[in-house]
């Protein structure tokens, strides 16, 4: 009956933390100034444009690697007038006159596993490119949004003192006030 109790009560907390009320959680959901600040910092960080494009050029390498793994097919076309003759016999001469074609076709199949290796790897790098990406945009995000939680505390110990200021001069006032009725002693 205690362990039943217990499930009970646990189990409406555990309801209560679903990954769907995740959202509004950053600062930049109750200070809606925030959110063009960071949209216009990823757009504009010389560190994040770097990284972005290391993650493109780790992509475009992919192709560079899988190139040498596809089929090649390659040929040769040529015109050419061609003349041969013995010289001991004069009389056996032959003349070509054309169109010279080659086509040949090649795959890699020896060094198969090297050329997949190779892909494999740019594969590789693609991924750590996108980690380093996604690292920089979060320590992007990270230290603005400190900076303008900084911002937001000093702005409102400003204000508190701003309040403090203007409360004291009342009772300045107060006291002056009080001085010159004889109320309060010098």
């Amino acid at each position: 009956a205690g362990a039943a109790a217990l499930l009970l009560l646990l189990f409406p907390i555990r309801a209560g933390a679903q990954a769907g009320e995740v959202a509004g959680t950053m600062p930049e959901d109750y200070l809606p100034e925030l959110k063009p600040i960071l949209e216009q910092a990823f757009r504009r960080s010389p560190q994040l444009i770097a990284a972005d494009f290391e993650r493109e050029l780790a992509e475009a390498k992919i192709d560079v690697a899988n190139a040498p793994r596809l089929p090649n097919v390659g040929g040769v076309l040529s015109y050419a007038s061609n003349q041969t003759a013995i010289s001991s016999n004069t009389s056996s001469q032959t003349r070509d006159n054309g169109l010279f074609y080659n086509i040949g076709v090649t795959q890699p199949l020896f060094h198969w596993r090297a050329l997949k290796n190779q892909s494999d790897a740019a594969r590789i790098n693609v991924l750590i490119a996108r980690k380093s990406y996604d690292l920089a945009v979060r320590e992007l995000g990270v230290i603005l949004r400190k900076a303008y939680l900084a911002l937001v505390v000093e702005k409102s110990r400003l204000r508190a003192a701003a309040e403090s200021v203007r409360l004291l001069r009342n009772e300045i006032a107060v006291t002056a006030e009080k001085k010159e009725r004889g109320t309060v002693s010098a």
